[in-house]
């Protein structure tokens, strides 16, 4: 009787592939933010974020996302935080065409303000430059405009 071969198969040194989710169309997220917390905030933030069923992270991301899309200067993010770059430019105190809506959205950007910070947000604000800068360069370029 003849004992089978104790020697091990050979071992491919082929690429194992990726573990994890693919990233599709979209952009990965590829910054990372760290902050310095007290350990009560931290119980508090992981108590709202398990009654939500989510990562500590993805709530404080979705916080920051909702109290950005609050302001009126901003261009328009999606629920990941990417700037639209199909979306109109974001409204403007000094057109005249958008003071009344820009004036509506601003008393509740000074609300929120209010509320979270006890900051009354100055008038200065109203003109984000730095937003519109910010909107223009991610804007998708015209294809009309090469027809032309």
């Amino acid at each position: 009787m003849v004992k089978d071969s104790k020697m091990r198969p050979a071992i491919s040194k082929l690429p194992r592939p990726k573990r994890g989710r693919p990233f599709g169309e979209e952009q990965p997220r590829d910054h990372r933010m760290m902050m310095r917390v007290h350990a009560d905030l931290m119980e508090l933030v992981d108590a709202h974020a398990r009654e939500r069923g989510e990562s500590r992270s993805r709530f404080i991301e979705k916080l920051l996302i909702a109290y950005l899309k609050s302001d009126p200067r901003n261009p328009k993010i999606d629920a990941a935080g990417r700037i639209d770059a199909d979306a109109p430019a974001p409204l403007s105190a000094t057109v005249p065409a958008e003071a009344a809506r820009f004036g509506a959205a601003w008393a509740k950007f000074s609300q929120v303000n209010a509320i979270l910070f006890g900051l009354q947000v100055p008038d200065e604000w109203m003109n984000g430059e730095a937003q519109h800068q910010i909107w223009a360069a991610h804007r998708a370029p015209d294809p009309d405009a090469e027809e032309k």
